[in-house]
C-alpha cells in the first residue's frame, strides 16, 4: 500500500473492509492508525522492536469477544521482544 496514491488507498481499504478482497499487506506505518472490524489474523513477517507497537500491531484482532490468530515469523533479532512479552506472560 505505500506506493500508492491516496485514492488508490483507500479503494483498497474499502474492497478490504467489504471481504471483496480476503487480504490486506500493509507495511508498519501502512497499518498505523487502521481501524478495521472482523480482521481475524495478523502475520508478522517482521516484528517491531518496541512492545507497545507489538501489542498494538496484534491487537487488531481478536476484538469485542471474537476469536483471533497472531502468526510471528521469528528470526534471533527478535530475542528481546520474545523475552519483553514472555515477561509479560504473553507466548
Amino acid at each position: 500500500m505505500g506506493e500508492m496514491d491516496k485514492k488508490e488507498r483507500r479503494a483498497s481499504l474499502e474492497r478490504f473492509r467489504s471481504g471483496e478482497v480476503p487480504l490486506l499487506v500493509a507495511t508498519d506505518l501502512g497499518g498505523r492508525g487502521l481501524d478495521i472490524e472482523r480482521v481475524d489474523r495478523v502475520i508478522n513477517v517482521h516484528l517491531p522492536q518496541d512492545l507497545d507497537n507489538y501489542l498494538h500491531r496484534v491487537g487488531r484482532t481478536a476484538r469485542a469477544g471474537r476469536p483471533g490468530l497472531v502468526v510471528n515469523l521469528v528470526t534471533e533479532r527478535d530475542q528481546p521482544l520474545l523475552a519483553k512479552l514472555s515477561k509479560r506472560g504473553g507466548s
